[in-house]
């Protein structure tokens, strides 16, 4: 492989890296902002324990408790799902850009010689395949800040 293929392999990794860590900064920001919720899921599921122990049916106390217990679980996945559709669709549409920069340019991967040859840092493919990662960085600070103010 030539130092010049070398590069623009570095240039595609370079964006993918800093898009997956700003992916996980934002992932992180969203988890932090749920940990008072998780906190009263917890405490909730232990009220619950302690509420319906007491009961000398332990069948029905035993019924009583799960369905105590999914009430005090079911916010968190409920939320829970919706950050995993939206960063779904982040991710989806990251592979859409992709795949629309591919068939765009599809000629020259059918003779990855004339490609190497054709391709320069400033060639249209690279830009395309770079710009997919910078249009969505907006997205996910925008999906992050939704996200959080709906809880």
């Amino acid at each position: 492989m030539s130092n010049f293929t070398i590069d623009l392999v570095n240039k595609i990794e370079e964006y993918i890296g800093d898009f997956r860590k700003k992916f996980e900064d934002q992932v992180d920001d969203i988890t932090f902002s749920t940990l008072n919720d998780q906190k009263k899921a917890f405490e909730c599921s232990s009220n619950c324990i302690s509420k319906y122990l007491k009961n000398s049916d332990k069948k029905k106390s035993l019924e009583n408790i799960q369905d105590c217990l999914k009430k005090c679980q079911d916010p968190l996945e409920t939320f829970q799902n919706k950050v995993n559709q939206e960063l779904n669709i982040i991710n989806e549409n990251v592979m859409n850009c992709h795949q629309l920069c591919f068939n765009k340019f599809e000629n020259l991967f059918k003779k990855p010689k004339d490609l190497l040859n054709s391709l320069n840092k400033d060639h249209d493919l690279i830009k395309c395949y770079t710009q997919c990662f910078t249009d969505n960085y907006p997205t996910l600070t925008e999906t992050k800040d939704r996200l959080i103010n709906k809880k």
